[in-house]
């Protein structure tokens, strides 16, 4: 394989949330839950504010997988290795991500379980630093594709 990811390789990606994301999340999920929606509903709960979908927390994830790999050069043809998502493992949602919070995403390759597959350790933290999510992202490096039967 020409390019690899070795362990410790690591990145982190910064968003922050708004009631906006939350609410084109919604329209993209079709999750209208009043959890994530409705501002009033919410104020009246423990947690006093809409909440974000964990499954969008998990997308922030994901964006810090392609800030890494852009970083390694593995998203440009010339580097020989496709890298694809195999699935995330272990993924807990530990607390709420709020409108307004500041979300880092902690992304560091781990293990490396076979040639083709890396294991990177995702950890969310607001900017508080409390941890709101954390999971194992399982990545497939393919190589070359094979030549095309004449």
């Amino acid at each position: 394989m020409p390019m690899d990811l070795p362990i410790g390789t690591r990145t982190e990606f910064v968003h922050d949330l708004t009631q906006e994301d939350i609410a084109a999340f919604a329209q993209l999920s079709g999750d209208f839950h009043p959890n994530h929606v409705d501002e009033e509903y919410m104020a009246e709960t423990p947690y006093g504010s809409t909440i974000a979908h964990g499954i969008l927390v998990m997308a922030y994830m994901t964006g810090a997988s392609s800030k890494l790999l852009e970083e390694t050069g593995l998203t440009h043809p010339q580097a020989g290795t496709t890298v694809v998502s195999y699935g995330y493992e272990h993924v807990r949602f530990v607390r709420p991500a709020f409108p307004g919070d500041t979300l880092t995403v902690g992304y560091e390759i781990a293990e490396a379980p076979a040639p083709d597959r890396r294991v990177a350790k995702v950890t969310v933290r607001n900017q508080s630093d409390d941890v709101i999510a954390v999971a194992d992202h399982v990545m497939k490096l393919v190589g070359e594709p094979p030549p095309a039967a004449a």
